[in-house]
Formats: structure tokens, sequence, C-alpha cells
């Protein structure tokens, strides 16, 4: 099993699982995750939760540095996000 098989398995009673996040593929040079928006993840305007698609992003980078360090884990000490446009429910 793969360090991001292993991820995977262990995020369902987690932070992974309760984003609803789905492992597409990945490697030690790239990750594909995604999620699909509901209207739990939206915030007041109606949009999706910019904590939800950061929270996204963090997760997508930290499985391709735990891939490419083969390492148990890594961490993220400063994360910058700047928006360009809404997501809506279901992109």
């Amino acid at each position: 099993m793969s360090i991001l098989d292993k991820m995977v398995e262990d995020g369902d009673g987690r932070f992974w699982g309760f984003l609803g996040c789905r492992y597409i593929k990945g490697d030690g040079k790239e990750v594909k995750i995604a999620l699909t928006a509901g209207e739990h993840h939206t915030n007041s305007m109606g949009i999706i939760h910019g904590g939800v698609l950061t929270s996204l992003m963090d997760q997508a980078m930290g499985m391709v540095a735990t891939a490419a360090m083969e390492v148990d884990g890594c961490v993220t000490t400063n994360l910058n996000v700047h928006f360009l446009a809404p997501m809506k429910q279901g992109s």
C-alpha cells in the first residue's frame, strides 16, 4: 500500500472524510483530489466557503509533499490563497 493510499484509508474518520474529499490519483509530483460541493459547504452568500477550498488545497499539498519525501506526514507552515471567482455547489 502506498503512502497516499494509507492516508486516504485513514482519512475517512478524520477531517478528510468530514469534508467529503475523494482521492483521484497521485504520486510524488502531483496529487489530484476532489469533492462534490454541497449545501453544507456553503457560506451565508450561498457560495462555497473559502475555508473548504483552502482545506482542499492544503490537503493536496500535504499529500504530494508526503509522497515526494516518502515520510509519514507533513504539515503546512504557511499557506496564502487569493480567490479569483466563487465556486458554486456541485462544481
